[in-house]
């Protein structure tokens, strides 16, 4: 490498530095305004405090002192409030439990469950897929724009089961049979895909959804959770490590660092920013719509691209694209600026659909939450998942007019009967 690679080395040098401050503020919020919605923030996505932080150490420890990061750091903080907006919108749904029908929650979870398991089925039987792949463990995904929106689909499909996990947790006050077997699916499918842990975050982001009347019951909810995550853990560790060639320490210490390489596309930006900055950043950012336009993107997609800068790369392998690492890597300090505000206005539109009368609010809420930490953590995603979000929006009303349909049917039947 010929490259000096100062800022992606801090991602390891500072991981306790982060570790702490992510305490340190998250605890001085917690108790300045006597809420647990920051601890939950935590537990739901990390990420939410891990990239503005990054990029303050990045400032103030490092001092790198430039337009194109305190931008960066301005775009994840805010991003990291509207992510705190919807979680709190997300939370007061599900707290509100009781007033969805058993019957349509079961409908939407047996229905998100049988969507997982058909395009998990798919995906296997592609060879190049997670522990299949000889390569890449996402080589599926190269030049095939099907697999690519069903990837997104299924993480969006994946936010609003955790949801509902959450809302019949909470009604049963116990991990009924169709939670744990849909956690023991996801275990599966996180194996069979090659994650170093996906399944643990899941958890996690499902304890941090529910909500029970006292401490003592959310400790015995959360007990079994824990301890199969534990459990997880230790099977990620000996049985995933051996198929990516990791002993089990090396899988241990791999796991600890991913934490923090959600940070790489930011902080690779940040070492090859003086070689990018002549790049325009729109076509870079909205690809499809530059290609579309005539405007073809000069690099390929940021993930990839800085990785083959930085380690030579051929691999279809890289890191996420994230909206502050486009910010950062290209563009004039217009264009930097006008990025900013765009997505800025693209995080605030997402407040529409979650007060538009289409199907539960639960699952809208759900819905656009994900779609704002998409925005944060990898901006080229975000046009896939909005448009699965869009055919989960009609799956909803479909599902919606299907109970107003059968109330219907129940009370005419019920009135015809009377009359005999």
């Amino acid at each position: 490498m010929g490259h000096g690679l100062t800022a992606y080395n801090d991602l390891f040098a500072y991981s306790s530095h982060a570790f702490a401050l992510i305490i340190v503020v998250v605890s001085i919020l917690t108790i300045a305004l006597r809420t647990g919605l920051f601890i939950r923030s935590v537990f739901f996505s990390y990420g939410i405090w891990l990239a503005p932080l990054f990029l303050v150490l990045q400032i103030v420890v490092s001092e790198r002192i430039g337009i194109s990061i305190i931008l960066a750091c301005a775009l994840e903080f805010s991003l990291s409030f509207f992510s705190l907006f919807f979680l709190h919108k997300l939370l007061l749904c599900v707290r509100q439990v009781n007033s969805i029908s058993t019957r349509q929650l079961y409908l939407s979870f047996l229905g998100g469950f049988f969507a997982e398991i058909s395009i998990l089925s798919y995906f296997i039987h592609q060879r190049n897929f997670g522990i299949f792949s000889d390569a890449s463990r996402i080589d599926y995904l190269v030049e095939n724009r099907l697999n690519l929106f069903l990837t997104y689909a299924l993480l969006m499909i994946g936010q609003i089961m955790n949801t509902i996990a959450a809302c019949m947790v909470m009604r049963e006050r116990r991990w009924n049979f169709l939670v744990l077997s849909y956690l023991l699916f996801s275990c599966i499918s996180s194996v069979f895909s090659g994650s170093k842990g996906a399944v643990m975050l899941k958890v996690f982001s499902i304890l941090s959804l529910i909500q029970m009347d006292t401490k003592r019951s959310y400790l015995n909810v959360c007990f079994l959770p824990l301890v199969s995550a534990f459990l997880f853990f230790v099977i990620t560790v000996v049985f995933v490590g051996p198929f990516l060639n990791y002993n089990p320490i090396s899988m241990v210490q791999l796991m600890y660092w991913r934490l923090f390489l959600m940070n790489d596309t930011r902080a690779l930006a940040i070492d090859f920013e003086r070689e990018l900055s002549d790049t325009p950043i729109f076509p870079e950012a909205f690809r499809a719509l530059a290609n579309r336009l005539g405007h073809k993107p000069i690099h390929p997609p940021i993930g990839l691209f800085l990785y083959q800068l930085a380690f030579s790369t051929t691999s279809y392998s890289g890191g996420n694209a994230s909206s502050s690492a486009l910010l950062i890597a290209y563009g004039s300090v217009a264009d930097k600026l006008l990025f900013f505000f765009s997505v800025l206005i693209i995080a605030g539109l997402l407040y529409i659909p979650q007060v538009l009368p289409i199907g539960l609010k639960i699952f809208r809420v759900s819905i656009c939450l994900s779609l704002v930490l998409l925005l944060s953590q990898d901006f080229l995603a975000f046009p896939h998942a909005f448009f699965g979000s869009i055919l989960l929006f009609a799956f909803f009303i479909a599902l919606t007019s299907f109970n107003a349909l059968s109330r219907v049917m129940s009370y005419t039947r019920l009135n015809f009967l009377r009359t005999l």
